[in-house]
């Protein structure tokens, strides 16, 4: 049995993303992050210092742009100071962590979709869901140093972003719901920007998925205490609950980011669009759009000539690919994109 430090070395690490993903990226991705001790601080305020009673470090510059929200006070927000470590250069967007690990293209999202024939079903790549990425093992130190990479991405297109809190979570599940906020606040800056969706896409992908999962359990649960609305099959029923639920939550999601767009825009929810090709004007509604791709959230599986997704390949705004997000509870493979014919 190999030791705890075996497993996390920076060699090791890479190794296992190689396996799982087929992309090499040098052990220094995987490197762990150093940090040293300043035994100085100011003892009026506590903060650190740069030697026996010297002011604090930094100069009151904020590193990392995040405030901490006091709680039971009216004073300002005090920044969080990075002084017990070597502050590092804000990543851009193409340094952070390699393409796998935090894609920001679906064409990372899944492999061969750039180069693969119109109609092809490519699935998710393994890991592309979580938010730490395949092959990394989770730790405090770095999710505060993605945490911190993304309000530096997040302020090179948005200087005035400020990302309050109450300190970095403790927990897990915190963190990981930070990392989260923080992904979506960085693909909406890039958007609102320079008008790229990449991200957005990526972003839209993740999130539907996430609550997709979440509903479907809710749905479930519903189901079994006789809960849900009725439908000719209880099946039938269960994937309208998890439609509005999904699409009502990603809708606010939206609306929070100012993202939300009126009908023949690139980014929105549930809207119709517009098949101008034949003698009469029809329309299909797909439960999202980003920019040139529909996502489709459903219990069923479905194919490249399905009506339904002819019926979105067909319409005016000529999506590319059209996203199928399932639950992940129905097994492997449950998450795919379709490609367009002839694209």
């Amino acid at each position: 049995m190999i030791s705890l430090a075996e497993a996390r070395s920076p060699a090791r690490l890479a190794f296992v993303h190689f396996l799982r993903t087929g992309i090499r990226l040098p052990e220094a991705a995987f490197a762990p992050l150093e940090a040293k001790f300043n035994p100085y601080h100011d003892p009026t305020n506590g903060q650190f210092t740069s030697g026996p009673g010297g002011g604090a470090a930094g100069g009151g510059d904020d590193l990392s742009g995040r405030d901490v929200v006091s709680t039971g006070s009216t004073s300002a927000a005090r920044p969080v100071q990075l002084a017990a470590a070597d502050p590092e250069p804000p990543r851009g967007i193409g340094d952070n962590y390699g393409g796998m690990v935090d894609p920001t293209t679906l064409e990372h999202a899944f492999p061969g979709l750039a180069k693969a024939p119109g109609g092809s079903v490519l699935a998710v790549a393994d890991g592309v869901l979580d938010l730490t990425g395949p092959g990394v093992e989770t730790t405090s130190s770095l999710s505060l140093a993605y945490s911190n990479a993304l309000i530096a991405d997040i302020k090179r297109y948005d200087p005035s972003f400020r990302y309050d809190s109450l300190g970095f979570p403790q927990t897990l599940d915190g963190q990981m719901n930070e990392i989260g906020e923080l992904r979506w606040d960085r693909a909406a800056a890039i958007y609102r920007a320079t008008g790229d969706d990449g991200p957005l896409q990526v972003e839209t992908l993740r999130y539907l998925q996430a609550q997709v999962d979440k509903e479907y359990d809710n749905a479930l649960l519903a189901a079994k205490a006789g809960e849900l609305p009725p439908a000719p099959t209880e099946r039938m029923a269960i994937g309208n609950y998890i439609d509005q639920a999904t699409k009502a939550s990603f809708r606010d999601t939206l609306a929070e980011r100012s993202l939300t767009a009126p009908s023949g825009q690139a980014v929105r929810v549930n809207g119709r669009e517009y098949d101008s090709s034949g003698d009469d004007l029809t329309y299909s509604i797909p439960d999202a759009r980003v920019g040139n791709v529909a996502y489709d959230v459903t219990l069923w599986r479905k194919i490249p000539n399905s009506s339904q997704i002819r019926r979105f390949f067909n319409s005016d705004f000529k999506p590319r690919a059209v996203a199928i997000i399932r639950p992940t509870q129905l097994g492997a493979g449950s998450t795919y994109i379709i490609k367009r014919t002839g694209h």
